[in-house]
């Protein structure tokens, strides 16, 4: 007879279930911990007794499949499906919900089913062996597990949506009573044979705004700074205002251009890029007499990769009211003629022809 020498022993011996492998994506979401998974209230968090499980989640990421039987399919088949057939997946966030169990609710982002991912869970669905408890699919992104009834209190309607990228790809299965992660990251810039520098675009903060000037034949002015033209990744690095996103809505698109330009520091180009790692408008905000021009990735800059700006263009956002006439602003402090587009080409689209070639 076998000699239990702990409850928790005791208690895993009793509650024993098939182990099953899982394939799941991670993300990388700055500040998760201060800005996502902080405002679970201690007291609310359920922790599995004599286990130490469950409570608040550690790694940001969401669940293709679980229920894979890990026993019947070598590991490396299932990175190989991974790496052969998987991309980076971006979605926005707009909500909070949660689903109940007995012993705990959890408290999740709902992820927007999107045809890719409903792709990458019916590869594994129909080509491995696997058993499912809940075989419909309904993605997210777990933040906490809470006591019963606790979870409805952090039910809501996210005032600021953001956008994710998940950009790598993860096995988990069991061997000799350990847990395995095996990882994938999904391949960027760095692995395409393509000069993707951007140097054209950078300008120094607080410098004279120039850029096409000469092309559409128009004078620099010392009063029209540019801000965030950015492409070093040793750019200063802080914390901005409370706010400082909403109030950099009041900015006003000045130039607006065919092309488009990725941000130089992700790693989504590969296969697509979203809309929040991709800008093709310049953007004004004026105070006190100085036009500070910035490109459309700013917000994305500031948000992902924690970009400082200078601070006397962070007062002037702060102090921004949206203009009464939007367009006649524009028109005044840009007179470019509505038929000009950049011959900037699309970086995205270049990138693509070329690895046809």
């Amino acid at each position: 007879m076998k000699k239990i020498t702990s409850i928790k022993e005791w208690l895993n011996e009793q509650n024993q279930q098939p182990e099953y492998g899982c394939v799941m994506m991670d993300a990388k979401i700055p500040r998760w911990k201060e800005d996502h998974i902080d405002g679970i209230d201690p007291d609310d968090i359920y922790i599995k007794p004599y286990d130490n499980t469950y409570g608040l989640e550690d790694t940001p990421h969401i669940t293709i499949i679980y229920g894979i039987h890990e026993d019947e399919i070598d590991p490396e088949i299932i990175m190989d499906t991974i790496k052969e057939n998987m991309e980076p997946v971006t979605v926005t966030i707009t909500n909070i919900s949660i689903f109940k169990k007995d012993e705990y609710d959890v408290v999740k982002y709902d992820i927007p089913e999107t045809k890719q991912l409903k792709k990458y869970r019916e590869l594994f669905v129909k080509n491995f062996s696997n058993t499912q408890s809940f075989p419909e699919f309904h993605p997210h992104m777990t933040l906490a597990y809470v006591k019963p009834e606790e979870g409805k209190k952090y039910v809501k309607e996210l005032e600021e949506p953001f956008e994710v990228t998940f950009d790598k790809g993860i096995y988990s299965f069991h061997k000799d009573g350990e847990t395995i992660r095996k990882e994938h990251i999904f391949p960027n810039e760095d692995d395409l044979e393509v000069d993707l520098t951007v140097n054209e675009w950078y300008i120094p903060d607080l410098s004279p705004y120039n850029y096409n000037y000469e092309e559409i034949g128009k004078k620099i002015n010392k009063k029209e700074l540019a801000v965030g033209w950015l492409d070093d990744p040793n750019f200063p690095k802080g914390e901005v205002p409370e706010n400082f996103l909403k109030k950099l809505k009041n900015a006003k698109t000045i130039h607006n251009y065919k092309g488009s330009h990725n941000c130089p520091f992700c790693t989504n180009i590969t296969g697509g890029s979203s809309s929040e790692t991709r800008g093709s408008r310049d953007e004004a905000i004026e105070y006190k007499g100085i036009t500070y021009v910035f490109p459309e990735l700013l917000k994305h800059y500031v948000k992902r990769h924690h970009y400082l700006p200078p601070e006397e263009f962070i007062e002037a956002v702060m102090n921004s009211k949206e203009p009464e006439d939007p367009d006649q602003w524009r028109k005044k402090l840009f007179p470019l003629p509505h038929r000009y587009q950049s011959n900037q080409p699309n970086r995205l689209n270049h990138i693509r022809q070329l690895r046809k070639k």
